[in-house]
């Protein structure tokens, strides 16, 4: 059907498949909001508007609406016809359907009388739960069970047939409406709000089945969204009036049964919630946990609201607000004491799918347009615990389950894409153990699906990557992990500066799954050449690997680089690269074996265990610095003789805070080192390095610009009021036209630092005193507290991190953002901090400074008389954040990941020859707990026969496959084989 003139969205049928057939295996599970009006006039005179997935079904553009029911004005100039507004050229030339459009082959005559109800007034309050208003005419009306998809807020329905097959006028709904018998609410998609009685519309952001709960409204949900069925919020907990119902989308799903009862009236008397299995359960939680007061109230506030109606239940659910807003065991008090502290206690958990029905079996082929796609799926997770809501962490092997999971749609710049083979990367260990965060602290998911990348088959796509024209269905697609929020100015910059995260550890919609939705800028096409299993292995690892040469050191040729962990995975890929870019390798293994490995593909090796005993975290105590710098001489000396008696320019690192001392002890003078892990330990130190240079002369180097706001710390050294190298900065950044705040040790000195005359370039200045006043619990250390090992100790790891965060990071933090706070910086996080060489800070600066793009500079000596000072700071703070910390004569830089321009040119490399794709190990998809197992104790390489990578097959018939040809051949033959 051709667009209308002047529209902005094209038509696309919801329940038809990307490759231009009808799915019948999907038709009948469309969720009702997927169905959208045709945009045309129907034989009843009313004209049902277009709408894009998602978009609420009101007018086309929310305009300004008069007492008669029409707009007042028009909208972005279109030019008003009739009731109606039709497309207008840019110009301002009227522009007018064409008679297809109009309603060619029908006689244009007077509208029909209208059957049916008079109109009533229009109502222009909030909606209420089962009301609607009709797009044109505003009446009012409750519409029965399936008639639509009522919106928040009371906006009109979105049309549907009996079936959900056809867009209906809404006129011909408005007429034929009849009046429906009081009905409990009951059933999926129904809600009751406590109290009331009244049916409530279940938020569209949350999926579920059963009965929900609303008492009192939407609160204690997480994230404060509104509870969807099943869950009952309010106080905290959740209440299931019935037994969950195992639904798939569409049944159900988003539809209210909505009886004709007027608020005034009585309700009929409704089923207790108090007898359901799936109550009790969440009530042995709630009691479990701390929560069951509040629990055993919630579902008595919901009983009361059936059985004795509107005022009985608001009544009880005041007295039982106020009882509880008060009550120091229960209350909010204990409540958010908690929640900020992050130790509330978990949720419970939605029931899951056990049956496998319906579900494709692993190994299964499939074609687009010919195989049905299934609505359930397998996938490899972590999981919330059923019974105590609480995340089921810890070892690889026993924390990684097989799930049954809905097989999902893409929206509208998305694909959904059959995994064929997945990657096995470190990420998916942090992810399964929880450490140094539990993921499921950052979303409200109850299954944590990890694996990040793989190769897949592009099965559907949305109507934004199908106008695109670059993919098709039926592609076979390297599947990148980097998401990024496109629409953020900084993705000018560096995607990675937007809402970056990595699909699979920060999102649970990973690709140890059969399906996988995917953003089109993370889909590649197959560089030539390539084993399909081979092509799925690299787009992390690899891709970590580029950003880290080429984007955080800009390495060059002929230069000497190490590389930590050289024999696997990340560390592999770096040294192939490096190599192709002509530089001097050295891979730092830990044994023999992997060092003739590395030997063997042509770079050198230093097997760390020729002292082993020295590779620890640096003491805090000065009186052991100098003998453990003196413990790694022997490792020096084989890294002096790999490199012709030197050290090196660059370091890769990885491998966490044991390693990393030793790692920056081996750069050169002037040398740089990046990394983006840290696998044994989050703790890192180094011993500073000989040198000293002008803070000018660092700024000029952290390539400060006019506007940008700068922290200088001010006391170090002073010799009375006056720090000279202090003052020096805040000159030079005040010559740069940056904005300057300055934290001193005492008042004194921040009285005398204000009291200097820089003008509005300085914006402020607070001093540690001043905030010891006003926050008792404020606690500036030496140095950064010992953490516990974060796998032996997790709790305790955890716990110390918190505290340092919550007493000393947050109040310095509050203190500086209250200065630099700006429209564009709200949080008033400093682009550049001039440390200080005699204090050990470092883990508060590389907190305070901007993520991505900020920089912690060193100007002073920090290594007076030639022995070095110890300095440590937080891993995940500076790697994750991408921060940089600038010394005189060494550089630490943070990277993470990459970009998908950086996939691309690796992409380049790979497909010109100039590297080789390391040996990878296909894997079964039952092996995959075990891989994670593998590669949490540091074994991967020994449980894969040496394979530097691993992927987990999923639906490859065999090993070795290069092409789309060659897969659906080869399914072929498997197929027959089976006799299918």
């Amino acid at each position: 059907m051709p667009d209308r003139p002047g529209g902005a969205h094209r038509r696309l049928d919801a329940r038809s498949t990307a490759g231009g057939g009808t799915d019948p295996h999907r038709t009948a599970a469309l969720p009702l909001r997927a169905v959208r009006p045709s945009g045309r006039r129907g034989a009843d005179g009313d004209r049902h508007h277009r709408q894009s997935p998602g978009q609420c079904p009101v007018r086309p553009s929310a305009r300004r609406v008069g007492h008669s029911g029409r707009p007042s004005r028009p909208p972005d100039g279109r030019a008003r016809r009739g009731n109606h507004w039709h497309g207008a050229q840019l110009r301002g030339r009227r522009r007018h359907p064409p008679a297809s459009r109009r309603g060619a082959g029908r006689e244009r005559g007077p509208r029909p009388a209208r059957q049916g109800p008079r109109r009533l007034p229009r109502h222009r309050g909030a909606g209420q739960a089962g009301l609607c208003r009709h797009p044109r005419r505003g009446a009012r009306r409750r519409l029965r069970a399936g008639d639509g998809l009522p919106c928040p807020g009371g906006r009109s329905p979105r049309p549907v047939g009996p079936a959900g097959d056809q867009p209906v006028p809404v006129a011909r709904l408005w007429r034929d409406a009849a009046p429906a018998a009081p009905a409990p609410a009951q059933g999926p998609g129904a809600g009751v709000r406590a109290g009331a009685g009244d049916p409530a519309v279940r938020s569209p952001d949350r999926r579920g089945d059963g009965a929900g709960v609303w008492a009192g409204g939407c609160g204690g949900a997480r994230g404060g969204r509104c509870a969807d069925a099943g869950e009952g919020v309010g106080a905290g907990g959740r209440a299931a009036l019935q037994d969950p119902l195992p639904l798939g989308r569409g049944e159900g799903e988003g539809v209210a049964r909505v009886p004709n009862v007027p608020p005034s009236a009585t309700p009929s008397p409704q089923p207790s919630p108090q007898g359901g299995e799936g109550v009790k359960r969440l009530l042995r939680q709630a009691h479990s946990v701390g929560r069951g007061p509040v629990a055993d109230t919630i579902v008595q506030l919901v009983d009361t609201g059936l059985s004795d109606g509107f005022d009985a239940g608001s009544a009880s659910e005041i007295a039982a607000f106020a009882r509880f807003l008060l009550d120091p065991a229960n209350g909010a008090k204990k409540g958010i004491a908690l929640f900020l502290e992050k130790k509330s206690p978990p949720l419970p958990a939605r029931p899951r799918r056990d049956s496998r029905d319906g579900v494709l079996p692993i190994g299964s082929p499939f074609v687009p347009g010919a195989t049905p796609l299934p609505r359930w799926q397998l996938a490899q997770a972590v999981v919330r615990d059923l019974e105590t809501g609480a995340a089921a962490h810890g070892d690889p092997a026993q924390a990684e389950t097989e799930v049954v999971i809905p097989v999902p749609e893409p929206g509208p710049n998305q694909a959904l894409v059959y995994v064929l083979a997945s990657e096995v990367n470190y990420n998916d260990v942090w992810a399964l153990t929880g450490i140094p965060i539990s993921l499921f602290d950052e979303h409200d998911e109850d299954v944590h699906v990890t694996g990040s990348g793989g190769v897949g088959m592009v099965v559907r796509m949305g109507e934004a990557l199908q106008a695109q024209g670059r993919l098709a269905v039926g592609d076979l697609v390297a599947v990148y992990s980097g998401v990024s929020d496109l629409l953020d100015p900084e993705a000018g910059a560096d995607p990675m500066f937007t809402d970056f995260h990595i699909q699979g550890y920060q999102s649970p919609d990973g690709s140890h799954q059969q399906f996988m939705l995917a953003d089109g800028p993370q889909l590649f096409p197959l560089p030539p050449g390539l084993a399909l299993e081979e092509a799925g292995s690299y787009m992390l690892a690899a891709g970590t690997g580029y950003r880290a040469l080429f984007t955080a050191l800009d390495v060059q040729p002929g230069k000497r680089l190490l590389v930590e962990g050289a024999a696997g995975g990340t560390g592999a890929w770096t040294v192939e690269l490096a190599l192709a870019r002509r530089m001097k390798v050295t891979g730092m293994v830990s044994s023999e074996r992997r060092a003739a490995a590395i030997r063997a593909r042509g770079a050198g090796a230093v097997d760390r265990s020729v002292a082993e005993a020295a590779f620890t975290r640096i003491p805090a105590d000065p009186a052991h610095w100098a003998a453990w710098e003196e413990a790694g001489r022997p490792y020096l000396d084989a890294l002096r003789a790999a490199n012709g008696g030197n050290l090196v320019d660059y370091a890769v690192s990885h491998a966490g805070e044991t390693t990393f001392p030793r790692t920056f002890q081996s750069l050169a003078e002037g040398g740089a080192l990046t990394f983006f892990g840290a696998s044994s330990g989050y703790h890192m130190t180094f011993l500073g390095k000989p040198g000293a240079a002008e803070p000018a002369e660092m700024l000029r180097r952290a390539r400060l610009r006019p506007g940008e706001a700068v922290l200088v710390f001010y006391g170090a050294g002073a010799v009375g009021l006056r720090d000279d190298m202090a003052l020096s900065a805040i000159e030079a950044a005040r010559e740069s036209g940056a904005r300057v705040c300055v934290v001193t040790d005492r008042d004194s000195e921040r009285d005398f630092v204000l009291s200097l005359g820089y003008g509005e370039a300085l914006a402020g200045a607070v001093s540690l005193a001043e905030i010891t006043r006003r926050v008792p619990h404020f606690d500036w250390p030496d140095t950064m507290p010992d953490l516990p090992d974060p796998q032996r100790e997790t709790a305790a790891f955890k716990e110390a991190v918190r505290l340092f965060t919550e007493d000393t990071f947050k109040p310095l933090g509050q203190a500086v953002g209250r200065i630099l706070r700006a429209a564009d910086n709200p949080r008033g996080m400093p682009d550049v901090v001039v440390e200080r060489a005699r204090r050990d800070t470092l883990a508060v600066s590389t907190m305070l400074v901007k993520p991505h793009t900020g920089r912690v500079v060193y100007c002073g000596d920090m290594a007076p008389d030639g022995s070095g000072r110890r300095y440590s700071f937080y891993a995940p703070q500076v790697w994750m954040r991408q921060r940089r910390i600038l010394m005189p004569s060494a550089t630490i830089v943070g990277t993470h990941l990459s970009n998908a321009a950086e996939i691309a040119g690796l992409n380049r490399v790979i497909a010109s020859g100039a590297v080789r794709v390391p040996t990878t190990y296909l894997g079964n998809w039952d092996e995959l707990p075990t891989l994670h197992q593998a590669m949490w104790e540091n074994r991967l390489p020994e449980a894969t026969g040496g394979a530097a990578k691993a992927v987990v097959n999923h639906a490859l018939p065999e090993a070795g496959l290069t092409s789309r040809d060659e897969l659906l051949i080869a399914w072929a033959g498997s197929a027959t084989g089976k006799g299918q």
